[in-house]
């Protein structure tokens, strides 16, 4: 089934059209909240000119063997009035759900790594599963669906401004995540 680039569900196409990775087979798949603005800095999900795109591409380096797909659950950019980048509404997120599991289908990855809380928490409850709450020692727990492995995991972004100096401590147990279930 192909991915619908060009959803109308809810009003935030009129920011820009939905925005994807690659289409392509992935072993890991990362999932952010929320797409950003494209511009020339900014063209992908979780792109590599941001921190959390950075601190990802760290440890696709590290796992390079592996091929990974960056996305995000809300496809499409959230605006406030001020033209500003806000949090997506809970029915933007439900909204755009069908689209994310479209993708999963497509690129079949064996481990989804769901970046941050309000990720993590709304996918596992569209799944039946109980919120979990994020290690402080990055000791991440997984929750099975289907034959794929969901590790919600602190957003990079979170890493990069609050916990910095642990920043390779999370890139660490990531990556042996990874290595650990593929």
């Amino acid at each position: 089934m192909c991915l619908n680039k060009s959803c109308l569900k809810c009003g935030l196409y009129n920011y820009q059209k939905p925005i994807y990775d690659d289409e392509k087979l992935s072993d890991i798949m990362w999932v952010g909240l929320s797409a950003k603005l494209i511009n020339n800095d900014f063209k992908a999900p979780l792109d590599l000119n941001t921190a959390s795109g950075k601190i990802i591409s760290d440890i696709e380096m590290m796992t390079s063997d592996f091929v990974h797909c960056k996305t995000n659950l809300v496809k499409c950019a959230p605006l406030n009035d001020a033209g500003k980048l806000r949090y997506p509404f809970k029915s933007e997120m439900d909204f755009c759900f069908d689209n994310l599991i479209l993708e999963v289908n497509n690129i079949k990855p064996k481990i989804i790594f769901l970046l941050g809380k309000i990720v993590s928490d709304f996918i596992l409850s569209k799944n039946g599963f109980d919120k979990i709450a994020l290690s402080d020692n990055f000791k991440y727990k997984s929750v099975q669906i289907s034959d794929i492995l969901y590790y919600p995991v602190h957003h990079p972004s979170y890493i990069s401004v609050y916990k910095k100096k642990f920043c390779k401590q999370y890139i660490d147990s990531i990556v042996d995540i990874i290595k650990s279930n593929i």
